[in-house]
């Protein structure tokens, strides 16, 4: 039997001066299976899986002073607040800002490529600029560790008024970094008083 089968896609279109509104209509013209299902015959199955077979259970009074891990897991620090030391402009280098918050890794290759970190926190600083930025370097994965294969470089977000909590985001399809303020300040001055 055949089928016409439309679809109606609407894109909306938004900018800081105006919207648009647009509406594509595609026709696609197939041949479609019938497929007939005997409701007698379809056995409901419980995939039920109590949550104490997969987790165990770990110390609700938040005493224990080291990280822990699931078996088979294992952690290794890359980079740290105030100790490693980021470059800015390809020659002054500084102590890194803290409040990490958005991690994305952007591969060269499976086991290779860039990790970018966000910086979650609103100060100011001769060096680094105001605001949180981030800071990237180049990483490398063998049979079991990461290990970092490039100096740190800051990210400086000044040239767009710094950030206050530059928190999480998103890497696109294209390779491109996106990540947002979570606060919102009351004027541009705000960005710029520590």
């Amino acid at each position: 039997m055949n089928k016409t089968l439309y679809l109606l896609i609407s894109v909306v279109l938004f900018s800081c001066a105006s919207e648009v509104e647009e509406e594509v209509v595609v026709s696609i013209e197939e041949e479609l299976p019938i497929v007939k299902i005997d409701t007698n015959q379809v056995e409901i199955v419980d995939l039920t899986v109590p949550l104490d077979s997969i987790f165990l259970c770990l110390d609700t009074n938040f005493t224990n002073k080291t990280l822990l891990l699931p078996e088979g897991f294992s952690t290794k620090i890359l980079f740290k607040e105030k100790e490693s030391k980021v470059i800015v402009n390809d020659s002054v280098s500084a102590p890194a800002k803290g409040n990490h918050d958005m991690l994305a890794f952007l591969p060269d290759s499976e086991n290779n490529g860039w990790l970018f970190v966000s910086h979650e926190l609103k100060t100011s600083n001769p060096i680094l600029g105001d605001g949180g930025g981030a800071s990237m370097f180049k990483v490398s994965k063998d049979s079991l560790n990461w290990k970092v294969n490039s100096p740190f470089h800051h990210v400086d977000f000044s040239s767009v008024r710094g950030t206050d909590r530059n928190c999480g985001g998103s890497v696109a399809p294209n390779g491109k970094i996106y990540t947002c303020e979570e606060h919102q300040g009351k004027s541009n001055s705000y960005f710029y008083s520590a």
